[in-house]
């Protein structure tokens, strides 16, 4: 079967698909040249895209022929002396190459790097890149630093240059004190901060600028938590050593204090002793008591502040006793020995109070656990039966200004009433790590 016997319809069929295969083939040789393939492969391209042309050609020269017979030539003798079933396998040869040569080119570009793939890994990059010519026009840009440029300068990158002018004036500049910070800004913007760079390249001995945009917000957050904690190291710092330099002048005044604590405590149980001894009739005085008392004065006026011995409750209730007072004690006495401390010289110097001044015979010891802004303390409450005194305002001297000091030492607080009768309150926090806190925080 020959390509004359052919109908109209069949043969108009076939010219479309021997155009087809001729545009198939030219698509696929111009893809060789695009992609810049071997030349292997654009030869070969160009050879089947050739071939399509040639029997493209003898189509339509036989279509000619067929409606004017005078123009016959030798490419219509060779086409329509050609089976259709030949003519049909020819084709299919062509496509099937074609089709096998497209995958050969896209196994091709899987591994070869195309300007396509460069530009996608760039847009593809958390950082913003941008490369320009020398005058500034841009060879390369990606879809960040377009972002970014865009929130600059509310437009897209025309030039590099006029973008790094930009970016050296924008008010979202951040304080940098890098050493080397000439072509290093850090900005913001995008919600985010970024340190953008300038620096200059050389490609084929043609000057090329680099400009990198990394966003550093993490960084540049801990940059700021950094700084927050020096200043306040630094303020540590400076309070250690002023601290230092107190702390020699600040022992020595404790310790004064101390001494005159003891002595001015001791003195006082020694002198009213001595009161009670006189007040009691003669048949009834116990003189080797009083003898006792006396010694233990003197010895302790010859020791050293620091190698006294310690006084307990115990102490203190058998003073009262041979005073002739009554120490009634509501609530328990803390654990803490430091606090413990500060309760007993209170007790001291309210005993002596209440048998010099007052005239008294009971001394009411009060503890409990009362809690402020979240806080626990201790509320230490001491008074007496006795005469009050005459105004509600106490002028506090020798004992009880010591013992003020001594509170506020701690962190505590003083307060002395005189109506309707002698009152000494005394708040303390029970939570040492609390109390030291408020020491450092007064120094």
């Amino acid at each position: 079967m020959y390509y004359e016997i052919l109908s109209d319809m069949e043969q108009c069929l076939l010219c479309i698909v021997i155009m087809f295969l001729a545009f198939v083939t030219l698509h696929r040789m111009l893809q060789t040249i695009w992609f810049h393939m071997p030349v292997k492969y654009i030869l070969f391209s160009g050879c089947v895209f050739g071939i399509s042309l040639i029997y493209f050609e003898g189509a339509c020269v036989v279509i000619e022929h067929i409606s004017d017979p005078v123009k016959e030539g030798w490419m219509a003798q060779v086409f329509m002396n050609t089976p259709v079933p030949l003519q049909v396998l020819f084709i299919v040869i062509l496509l099937g190459t074609d089709i096998i040569f497209k995958r050969i080119i896209r196994r091709t570009r899987q591994h070869q790097l195309s300007y396509d793939c460069v530009k996608e890994c760039m847009d593809a990059l958390p950082e913003g890149i941008l490369f320009t010519y020398g005058n500034g026009t841009p060879i390369l840009v990606n879809e960040t630093m377009q972002r970014l440029n865009e929130a600059l300068t509310g437009n897209g990158i025309m030039n590099g240059n006029q973008f790094w002018n930009i970016v050296s004036q924008h008010p979202g500049r951040k304080e940098d004190k890098r050493p080397d910070k000439e072509n290093i800004f850090v900005v913001e913007a995008m919600d985010r901060i970024w340190d953008i760079q300038q620096q200059r390249i050389y490609v084929a001995q043609q000057p090329i600028t680099e400009i990198i945009a990394t966003d550093v917000t993490g960084l540049y957050n801990l940059h700021l938590e950094l700084n927050r904690r020096n200043a306040v190291l630094a303020d540590i710092n400076k309070r250690l050593q002023h601290f230092n330099q107190n702390v020699t002048a600040v022992t020595r005044e404790q310790e004064i204090l101390a001494a005159k604590i003891r002595v001015h405590n001791n003195l006082g149980k020694t002198l009213l002793a001595f009161r009670a001894y006189l007040a009691t009739p003669p048949l009834q005085r116990n003189r080797q008591e009083l003898l006792e008392i006396w010694q233990e004065t003197f010895h302790i006026l010859e020791k050293d502040v620091e190698n006294h011995h310690t006084i307990d409750m115990k102490d203190i209730y058998e003073t009262a006793h041979l005073l002739g007072v009554k120490i009634l004690l509501n609530g328990h006495l803390p654990d803490r020995t430091d606090i413990l401390s500060l309760i007993i010289t209170a007790t001291k110097e309210c005993l002596t109070n209440t048998v010099k001044h007052a005239k008294g015979t009971v001394l009411y010891l009060d503890i409990q656990t009362v809690t402020q802004h979240g806080i626990p303390y201790y509320q230490i409450q001491l008074q007496n039966n006795g005469t009050p005194p005459l105004t509600n305002d106490i002028t506090e001297h020798g004992g009880l200004r010591n013992l003020r000091r001594l509170i506020e030492a701690e962190g505590g607080t003083m307060l002395v009433k005189g109506k309707p009768c002698f009152q000494l309150t005394i708040l303390l926090r029970q939570n040492k790590e609390k109390m030291d806190e408020n020491k450092s925080d007064d120094s």
